[in-house]
């Protein structure tokens, strides 16, 4: 997600004047729970690696937009 206000020009990633925030949200039957957000430099691997290792347990279940900077989550658990 970026996080920014409205600007002309280009939208998403590599918008000008945003900061990306990745965001986890920790999802019960009935609500959530948790939630952990931070800005990171960009949607790599290696950035989201480091967020998940330090915020989300190794036995959790994840659910993604399957964006491929998640592309090691199953071998992190």
């Amino acid at each position: 997600m970026f996080i920014g206000g409205r600007k002309k020009g280009k939208r998403g990633r590599g918008a000008s004047g945003k900061s990306l925030v990745v965001i986890v949200v920790e999802v019960y039957t009935k609500g959530t729970g948790r939630v952990r957000l931070s800005v990171i430099e960009d949607a790599s691997r290696k950035s989201l690696n480091v967020f998940i290792k330090q915020n989300i347990e190794k036995e959790s279940n994840i659910t993604t937009d399957a964006w491929k900077g998640y592309v090691d989550i199953n071998r992190m658990k």
